[in-house]
């Protein structure tokens, strides 16, 4: 019996998307984003699994962090 790829929770697909959009709406670039959020561009890898809902255990800051750079803070 083939065993089905475990697709990630709801919760971080729709994070992910909404990451994605806000960065898209606002014309900059995961880099660009990193450097906003983290001042490093070393973070872009880390945000474009966010975005894709591939990064495990996301760190509630992170997403805090990532959320302010794009203006559009959640706390």
């Amino acid at each position: 019996m083939a065993v089905l790829p475990k697709r990630p929770p709801r919760e971080l697909i729709a994070i992910g998307e909404f990451i994605k959009s806000e960065r898209d709406k606002n014309g900059i670039t995961l880099a660009e984003l990193s450097k906003k959020a983290f001042d490093s561009e070393n973070y872009a890898s880390a945000i474009a699994l966010i975005e894709k809902a591939k990064k495990k255990n996301v760190n509630f800051m992170t997403i805090v962090k990532i959320c302010k750079a794009l203006d559009n803070p959640i706390i």
